[in-house]
């Protein structure tokens, strides 16, 4: 079920901040937008937690076990959170290197071509 939600960036930034380093605080959301419907969709929910600066503190999110569900089945349909922070680790690596590969060829091409 988890793998037919459809996410936008917004909602998977915001996803992988809460699933992996959750509960976040209001500040450091990656978007409010996201964070919302995440919320809205009942992938994350508001919490109070317990900081070492601040004591018992409000606006903190953290995700829900169906957010948890949803970040496996989006990275890679895993099994486990180390799978899908796995898979989603060495897919953005590779995505860097075939952009660093890109790029290397396009100045190539137009190095020749000059």
């Amino acid at each position: 079920m988890a793998d037919e939600i459809m996410l936008s960036g917004a909602c998977v930034d915001t996803l992988v901040a809460l699933v992996e380093k959750g509960p976040v605080w209001d500040g450091n959301i990656p978007s409010k937008s996201g964070r919302d419907d995440l919320i809205d969709r009942g992938l994350a929910v508001r919490v109070v937690a317990n900081t070492a600066d601040e004591g018992w503190s409000d606006g903190y999110t953290a995700a829900t076990y169906a957010g948890r569900d949803a970040y496996k089945a989006y990275f890679g349909n895993s099994s486990t959170m180390s799978e899908a922070r796995d898979y989603r680790v060495t897919t953005l690596e590779l995505q860097k290197s075939r952009h660093r590969i890109e790029s290397s060829d396009a100045q190539d091409g137009s190095a020749s071509n000059g």
